[in-house]
């Protein structure tokens, strides 16, 4: 039984509130990824301590349950329909920090902040800015524009290609950048290839191939 059922049967009077909160709490426990599709719109994702897995603040996407995972599409097939996905612009989410997001985005903008679960991005042709995500993340972007800035708890790793890189550390970030580049321009305060910041506990490796990368600290 899903969360939509439990809440009708509620207000059916065929399931007591008690035993619905129990279920609901059961439901909720049981999600450990949000995994988000999206071509042509902007995407915003914000963590939220209050939220118990996923709330859609803004946009018409649909929302279904496949597993231990959330699906949130705008071209997926039954789950919740939020209005005509035809005429979004713009997908706005809030969702618990500590759960992980596998988000892939085309022609738009993409948004991350204050994950604490971990991240696995891909975007084409589009910009992703991504915020205090301190665990461990994954992020590739494909002709186009890449900003990290934060504090590494885990390991990042992070993939360009025609692209532009740009990450920006904590100044009191532990952390261990590594570059490999092909054909591609680096900007790394001391180095072309490495830099160690702090104790260098954390590592960040980067992959780039006929792009630009900027590494700095503030």
């Amino acid at each position: 039984m899903n969360q939509r059922q439990i809440l009708e049967q509620v207000a059916g009077g065929l399931l007591e509130p008690r035993d619905a909160a129990r279920l609901l709490e059961s439901h909720a426990s049981s999600v450990r990824t949000v995994r988000l599709r999206s071509a042509y719109q902007t995407v915003d994702v914000v963590a939220d301590p209050t939220i118990a897995e996923l709330l859609v603040v803004e946009g018409n996407h649909q929302v279904q349950r496949e597993q231990d995972a959330l699906v949130v599409s705008d071209r997926a097939s039954g789950g919740f329909r939020f209005a005509n996905w035809q005429d979004a612009r713009r997908l706005a989410l809030r969702m618990n920090p500590q759960l992980e997001l596998d988000v892939q985005v085309v022609g738009a903008a993409l948004s991350i902040s204050g994950l604490s679960g971990t991240l696995r991005a891909v975007v084409q042709a589009g910009t992703a800015t991504i915020e205090d995500v301190s665990s461990s993340m994954e992020v590739w972007v494909v002709s186009g524009l890449l900003r990290v800035g934060g504090s590494p708890q885990d390991a990042w790793h992070l993939r360009a290609e025609s692209a532009s890189l740009e990450l920006t550390l904590e100044e009191a970030a532990d952390a261990t950048v590594s570059i490999s580049g092909r054909h591609s321009r680096v900007e790394l305060p001391g180095s072309d290839s490495r830099a160690v910041f702090g104790s260098g506990a954390r590592t960040v490796d980067i992959d780039a191939t006929f792009s630009d990368v900027v590494v700095r600290t503030r």
